[in-house]
């Protein structure tokens, strides 16, 4: 188990001792906070994504294993379930915020069944192409062409 990223020292410094504790201790890696071609190699190399988050307002991360063909195994959170929708039509395995145990069961049901994997993996690149410079700046011209339509539609209504 890699566990990558950061938070406050405070917090480092509590998943750190619970770490030393555990178990299974010596098969647990804390890298902290990464830089970009790290984290897009331990990405590229992992059987999952977990995302255990009680809110998640930028989830790149669940995009980016998406885009490598990583399933996600995360909290059903707005940010996790827009960026890794639920499996058959995404890439994640969603859990409720905070249930430990059915994150656990969901991550040992995917680390033990390599067809769901592979399968939620080609899920995750398809879903992971909606989000190319073109295809955002296409959405962003059409939300903008819709509030520009709902305004001419108020303002005629008031006039």
């Amino acid at each position: 188990l890699v566990i990558a990223g950061g938070g406050p020292p405070a917090q480092m410094g509590r998943l750190r001792a619970l770490v030393a504790g555990a178990r299974h201790s010596r098969r647990i890696q804390v890298v902290g906070p990464v830089e970009r071609e790290r984290a897009a190699r331990l990405l590229r190399g992992a059987l999952m994504l977990a995302m255990p988050s009680r809110y998640e307002a930028w989830p790149l991360t669940a995009i980016e294993a998406g885009a490598v063909g990583v399933p996600v195994v995360g909290s059903d959170v707005v940010g996790v379930r827009d960026a890794a929708p639920p499996f058959p039509e995404g890439h994640a395995q969603l859990v409720p915020p905070g249930d430990l145990h059915a994150l656990a069961g969901a991550m040992l049901r995917l680390a033990s069944d390599p067809d769901l994997r592979r399968r939620m993996g080609e899920r995750g690149r398809a879903w992971a192409r909606r989000f190319t410079w073109d295809a955002l700046a296409d959405q962003q011209l059409a939300f903008l062409q819709q509030v520009v339509t709902a305004t001419a539609v108020v303002v005629t209504a008031n006039s």
